[in-house]
Formats: structure tokens, sequence, C-alpha cells
């Protein structure tokens, strides 16, 4: 690998966009539309923009939750130690999310509830929000 020296020599002006990026795993299905901007140096690069979508599947507490909106913003101007861990650890670049999604259960008494899902904040400190329609106590939810 480079030394830093040289990587602080390389500047970045990438622009990433289209809808070809695609969250697949055993808890998420989600495909994204993205607008990303690189930038910085090879040895402290940046990453500003956005990913989207509005389909999508999540596994949830043994159910499959459909994504009514995703976003994921990079919008600080928060640098990464080194352009490695824009592919191998995202969880540093601390995206802010905005996610909704939904499900329809059938409870034991017959009654018939959906239930959203949300999840919003900064990545590092994410806030989880579980509802129901009709409204029911967030523990008694699932």
């Amino acid at each position: 690998m480079a030394d830093d020296a040289a990587l602080a020599d390389i500047d970045l002006a990438v622009t990433l966009k289209g809808r070809d990026l695609r969250l697949d795993n055993e808890l998420a299905q989600i495909p994204f539309a993205m607008d990303l901007l690189l930038h910085g140096t090879a040895a402290s690069p940046i990453l500003q923009g956005e990913l989207l979508a509005s389909e999508g599947a999540v596994q949830y507490l043994g159910h499959e939750f459909l994504a009514d909106r995703v976003r994921f913003a990079f919008d600080k101007e928060r640098g990464v130690d080194d352009i490695y861990a824009l592919f191998h650890d995202p969880a540093r670049l601390d995206p802010t999310i905005d996610f909704r999604s939904h499900t329809e259960v059938e409870a034991r008494n017959g009654n018939e509830y959906t239930i959203y899902l949300g999840l919003s904040g900064p990545f590092t400190a994410i806030d989880l929000q579980l509802t129901s329609d009709p409204p029911e106590e967030e523990m008694d939810v699932l």
C-alpha cells in the first residue's frame, strides 16, 4: 500500500450516480438509486450525497417489512481515515438514516394490524420506532 504522503497527492472528484447499487443479504434486499460525490484526497476521502430507495424488503423479528422510504444521507464533511473504509467499514461514515417500512400481521385474537418499522438518526445512534394501526403499545406490537 502506498504511503500517506503519496495518497495525499491524489485528489479525488468522483461522482457516482445511478440505480445499480443493491443491498442484498439475509436481512435486507433493497435496490438503491445513488447520487454520491467522493472528494478530498486518497489519504483523506470525503463521501457526500445520498442513497435512496422506495422499495425493497427487510427482515425483523421474523417478519418481512416492505420498504416505503429509505434514505442514507452522507451530508457531513467528515473525512474517512482511509479509502479502504469506504468499501469495507461503511459504518465509520456515520450516515443519517431515514427508513420507513410496514408489514401486515394477524394477531392471535384474529385482529389484523399494519405494523410500521422506522429507523432514524445517525447510524451510530439510531432510533428504532415500532407503531401499529390500530394502535397498540410498542412492546405489544410484534
